[in-house]
């Protein structure tokens, strides 16, 4: 990046992504300004001559994302969080915090959203152990499964307290959002409170059973009564949870208190919240039990039989399937975009959708996807599985190599760039890897 900044007539423009929140702050955009323009070393030093090229380097951390205009389209970059529920982020609070320290005062504490949440207090934990659920895609079809196969006890966590919490704040961020409320100090009251109650116990539901639908999807097949546990998860679809859920909350008027969410003490004791509760428990009452009579046999054979089955029906990697963000997030977008640039998704994407030309670069770290011919031979998914169990460093996993797949790696990366470029008669607008394809750099300062 330095190279580039250092070039005439280039710009980097820095677009704010929900894991990165600590690059709105003053003290380091003031750093990466000095040290992108080559004016610090990366220890503080500063550098002899330097050239004066920091205003080249501009900030996008109001939640707008940067539009410009190429060739005489508009083009409208933004991070991807803006429509994930998990990772919806507080620009009004973000900024207090830099207002805070650039006034030397200390800064209110800080509310992470849910996704920050559910990698701290959850993830974290299980990456120590499965370094995988970071690289492999999809993660409801693929990684989860894998994972309680691997490790039953992982159930646990998903019925706990803890990633009830967890949901709270998805939903309760949700909620605030839609209701204009989110960085403000305004208070739901009355009516708006109540409902608002009624509804984040709604999704808190609808997310749990989400999640145990989706281990009944792959792990079902395997089961004697499979075909009789599939039948009542489709009966028990998403919208009759949130109804079901409206419902039971009715019951919520004779609880005790002004505001039964907000303690852990009255959740305890408010029977329409104990439907959450039940929804998982009642299910996987004890974890390894469940488990253990779900997978019959060997579970690495079951697992990979399961797989078969329902990776068919996937398309996270196809690049020309609107993924769930555009989906979303095109709702919001006028008629006057002609192409969008996003990320967050960690999963490439180039296709047409309505007016403009949707383009996400993926990821540059490493992915792990379940092939059909991985998947096909029980002797290469032996060399996954085996890998998956034992690969608890990064390190591990990004060395093997399936000796039954012509020595395929299992991890593989595909750094990817957009590429907006004005032609004769028209803008080409593309992905390009990194690697392979030509990248014009401009002229170097």
């Amino acid at each position: 990046m330095q190279r580039f900044v250092a070039c005439k007539g280039r710009e980097l423009v820095i677009v704010l992504g929900n894991h990165d929140l600590e690059v709105a702050l003053p003290p380091v955009r003031n750093f990466l300004e000095k040290y992108l323009s080559n004016q610090i070393t990366l220890n503080g030093s500063p550098v002899t001559d330097a050239p004066t090229s920091r205003g080249r380097v501009r900030w996008a951390i109001d939640g707008a994302g940067f539009a410009c205009m190429v060739g005489g389209k508009r083009v409208l970059c933004v991070h991807g969080n803006e429509n994930d529920g998990w990772n919806i982020v507080d620009y009004h609070q973000l900024m207090g915090v830099g207002r805070a320290q650039n006034r030397r005062m200390t800064p209110e504490a800080w509310s992470a959203n849910a996704g920050t949440r559910m990698v701290i207090d959850l993830m974290n934990d299980i990456k120590k152990k499965h370094r995988f659920v970071d690289l492999l895609k999809p993660e409801a079809e693929a990684a989860l499964p894998v994972l309680v196969a691997l490790d039953p006890g992982v159930l646990t966590k998903v019925a706990s307290w803890e990633a009830v919490g967890v949901l709270s704040t998805k939903v309760l961020t949700s909620i605030k959002s839609g209701l204009g409320l989110l960085g403000g100090e305004e208070e739901m009251e009355g009516e708006t409170a109540r409902s608002a109650e009624q509804l984040m116990v709604a999704r808190h539901r609808a997310d749990q059973q989400q999640i145990l639908t989706q281990l009944a999807k792959v792990f079902g097949p395997s089961t004697s009564d499979g075909r009789q546990q599939r039948q009542e998860m489709r009966q028990r679809t998403i919208e009759g949870l949130l109804l079901q859920g409206e419902q039971d909350l009715a019951l919520s008027s004779r609880c005790a208190g002004p505001n039964p969410l907000w303690t852990d003490q009255s959740l305890l004791g408010d029977h329409w919240y104990s439907g959450i509760v039940d929804t998982v428990s009642g299910w996987i009452s004890n974890p390894v039990e469940a488990l253990t009579r779900a997978i019959i046999g060997d579970p690495k054979e079951a697992l990979r039989k399961a797989l078969i089955s329902f990776m068919k029906e996937s398309k996270a990697f196809d690049e020309s399937d609107p993924d769930a963000f555009i989906k979303e997030f095109q709702k919001e977008v006028g008629a006057g975009i002609d192409c969008l640039i996003a990320g967050h998704t960690h999963l490439r994407r180039d296709l047409p959708v309505g007016g403009m030309r949707y383009l996400n670069t993926g990821t540059w770290v490493g992915l792990m996807q379940f092939t059909p011919e991985m998947l096909d031979n029980p002797d290469t998914f032996s060399e996954i599985y085996e890998a998956l169990q034992n690969g608890d460093t990064m390190e591990k996993l990004r060395a093997v190599e399936l000796k039954t797949a012509g020595h395929k790696k299992l991890v593989f990366t595909s750094p990817t760039v957009a590429a907006i470029e004005p032609l004769a008669g028209g803008v080409e607008m593309r992905l390009m890897d990194a690697r392979k394809d030509e990248i014009r750099s401009g002229e170097e300062a």
